[in-house]
């Protein structure tokens, strides 16, 4: 029988703590091309993403298989993007308030695919034109 594997950890990220976790479910199946389940997890105060599916590693393609659920939670995605970066988020996301999404992943070696409802903020001033 075949090991799981369960990882666990905390870190500082760009002065933040952030946590992780990754669970798969037959890691020697997937270096050896056969797919695992897997679950993917970060969270921070800053973001909060997940993926919960099945990766499939191929080692003659350029990207492995994937096909899951997702999570994505940003409560400031300005303020994620330079957590994330390190660098200033650029001047047009400011005034994007909290983003929140659940839907699906699914990428082949042709192409990337995601699904996604959720919500979207916005925390600007509403700007009129008038005629």
């Amino acid at each position: 029988m075949e090991a799981q594997l369960n990882l666990k950890g905390a870190g500082i990220w760009n002065g933040e703590r952030a946590e992780f976790e990754a669970y798969l479910d037959a890691p020697a199946a997937a270096m050896e091309g056969g797919s695992t389940t897997v679950r993917l997890a970060l969270a921070s105060k800053r973001a909060t993403l997940g993926f919960d599916g099945d990766v499939q590693v191929d080692p003659a393609a350029a990207l492995p298989l994937v096909n899951g659920k997702m999570e994505v939670d940003l409560p400031d995605p300005a303020a994620a993007v330079a957590w994330a970066s390190g660098t200033a988020a650029p001047a047009g996301m400011a005034d994007l308030g909290a983003v929140k999404l659940d839907g699906s992943a699914s990428a082949t070696e042709a192409a990337l695919k995601l699904g996604a409802k959720g919500s979207a903020g916005y925390k600007g001033a509403a700007r009129w034109a008038s005629s």
